[in-house]
């Protein structure tokens, strides 16, 4: 498994892999996927599904209806991006600490 450093966020320039209370879209978008991905793909998870739902609901209210925290979660790992894998990866070795 390779270990992925920490992103910085092109739009709030925050290393959201490390920052936990960065909000900016972007982060919650890449925070929520990530979450799926964890979930979906990985078939485990980090947080309670209350707090999911909550960062989900966050993300939902900031967010345009393009951006696919308005969809359902998918098994299939190609449905997310590198940026949404890395972020998954990261989290998994935080809980690991």
């Amino acid at each position: 498994m390779v270990l992925y450093r920490p992103v910085v966020c092109q739009q709030c320039s925050s290393e959201y892999c490390t920052n936990r209370n960065s909000r900016c879209p972007h982060c919650l978008e890449v925070l929520v996927m990530a979450h799926r991905y964890i979930y979906y793909v990985m078939n485990t998870n980090v947080i309670s599904d209350g707090d999911y739902d909550k960062l989900e609901a966050q993300a939902r209210a900031v967010l345009p209806d393009t951006s696919p925290v308005h969809g359902v979660g998918s098994s299939l790992a190609d449905s997310y991006t590198t940026e949404q894998v890395n972020k998954a990866y990261f989290i998994l070795n935080l809980q690991k600490e």
